[in-house]
């Protein structure tokens, strides 16, 4: 059985530190993948396939993004959520992995709100990367959308004015969760994953996903894109605008039936995308 070490460490960058999670195998690593998480969430939701991976010797990353994880709960002086502060802090991780590794080929995997970033990343640090992996894009998560405003106010005006400004995006997530109830349960049972988002949060993180627009490519950077299902969370429409931008000649779409919007931030993997993603990453660096 081949073994695995994780560990956490906080990376030194230029606006403070990045607080990151590692997987190792045993053996020299042939690869470094980056995991990008989504809204919400933290770098270890990516456990399984973090692991899944390290044993096929990839050396394994996953930073928290500002304002999630041990830079919401931590002692890292990240507390706000900042997504053009996260496209900073992983781009100098992607720096600092390459010149760690210059020989290894460079993979950047994101899921959802992950999946935006690692592509604007992809275009910014396109002379190390390599390929990339987009699971469930959209242009905006449901999750944040002005569509939850009057909710938000409404809980707001229950707890006063004078408590704090904390939107509790727990129901929203039993709605939009709804078709993969044991991603719902890990993310809820989750004491790392935040179950509220400051209001002043909510609505910067409305507008800026409204500006920001995903960066070209090079067309011949390899992508694979994951779709699932039943997604609840990416409506269909915002999905296809996302992809009607991409230029690549060197993609694969991988369509799965059987899951929704946790493709890889899940504890439980669907075979057949294990299978579609080993395949790619051995084309890619073989």
């Amino acid at each position: 059985m081949v073994s695995v070490k994780r560990s956490e460490e906080l990376i030194s960058g230029s606006s403070g530190n990045i607080h990151c999670y590692f997987w190792i195998g045993r053996n020299k690593p042939n690869r470094v993948i980056i995991l990008l998480h989504g809204l919400l969430m933290h770098g270890n939701v990516f456990e399984t396939i973090a692991t899944h991976l390290a044993k096929q010797d990839a050396f394994v990353v996953a930073p928290d993004l500002r304002g999630f994880g041990r830079t919401y709960f931590g002692a890292v002086d990240k507390r706000s959520i900042d997504y053009g502060g996260s496209l900073r802090d992983v781009s100098e991780l992607v720096y600092w992995l390459h010149g760690k590794h210059p020989q290894l080929p460079m993979v950047l995997i994101g899921e959802s709100l992950g999946a935006h970033l690692a592509r604007n990343l992809a275009a910014n640090c396109a002379d190390v990367i390599d390929g990339v992996v987009l699971s469930n894009p959209c242009m905006k998560p449901r999750v944040i959308s002005f569509d939850l405003v009057p909710a938000v106010l409404g809980q707001i005006a229950q707890v006063g004015l004078n408590q704090r400004l904390e939107a509790d995006l727990t129901p929203f997530a039993r709605k939009f969760l709804i078709d993969e109830p044991d991603n719902l349960k890990h993310y809820l049972d989750d004491p790392m994953c935040r179950k509220t988002i400051d209001v002043l949060e909510l609505i910067e993180s409305m507008l800026i996903l409204g500006t920001i627009r995903p960066q070209s490519l090079p067309n011949n950077m390899s992508l694979l894109v994951y779709r699932g299902k039943n997604d609840g969370v990416c409506k269909s429409s915002s999905y296809n605008q996302f992809m009607s931008s991409l230029t690549s000649n060197n993609m694969t779409v991988v369509e799965c039936q059987s899951c929704a919007h946790l493709i890889l931030q899940s504890k439980k993997l669907c075979p057949d995308i294990l299978k579609a993603l080993d395949s790619w990453l051995e084309t890619l660096t073989s």
